[in-house]
């Protein structure tokens, strides 16, 4: 069985704490988002994209606007459904 950790990445925003998930077992004792920044912002292609997501995170999220939903809610992870019919009886 995996199991993690769940360890503060980053408490230094203005609005909003961010927490990641380390792995128990693992070898490696870095959490999983400094091991996606890591390996992302020292690629030629993907450098700026990177950069973007910590400016976004950290920046535009954790000082600015903080964690309000318009962020994070989609319309396809809403539940929505009809109403019940209506029994016959």
């Amino acid at each position: 069985m995996n199991s993690f950790v769940l360890k503060l990445w980053d408490n230094e925003s203005k609005y909003v704490n961010y927490y990641s998930v380390a792995w128990l077992a693992s070898d490696e004792p870095k959490m999983e988002v400094q091991k996606f920044l890591d390996k992302y912002s020292r690629s030629k292609v993907y450098k700026e994209n990177a950069t973007s997501i910590v400016f976004l995170l950290i920046e535009i999220i954790g000082n600015k606007y903080g964690a309000v939903d318009a962020f994070f809610n989609r319309e396809e992870n809403k539940a929505i459904a009809f109403p019940p019919k209506k029994s016959g009886l």
